[in-house]
């Protein structure tokens, strides 16, 4: 990925639940790719969730994963 192929602005998509439950979590793993970087946590209720920010949209979003992904 080049300086190019980054956004010019960052914005956030997460909303106020989603910072809860991650406050209610803990740290699993930082994952980083080509184009985006995030943050795993595990909550006993929700199973693995976290943050991701594509660095080519400058989007900050939540995720969440589902078993076998």
């Amino acid at each position: 990925m080049t300086e190019s192929d980054t956004a010019d602005s960052v914005y956030s998509e997460v909303r106020e639940e989603d910072w809860a439950a991650i406050q209610g979590s803990e740290f699993v793993d930082f994952a980083e790719g080509r184009a985006s970087v995030g943050l795993v946590f595990e909550h006993d209720a929700i199973g693995l969730h976290g943050i991701k920010f594509d660095k080519a949209t400058g989007a900050l979003k939540a995720v969440s994963f589902k078993e076998n992904e």
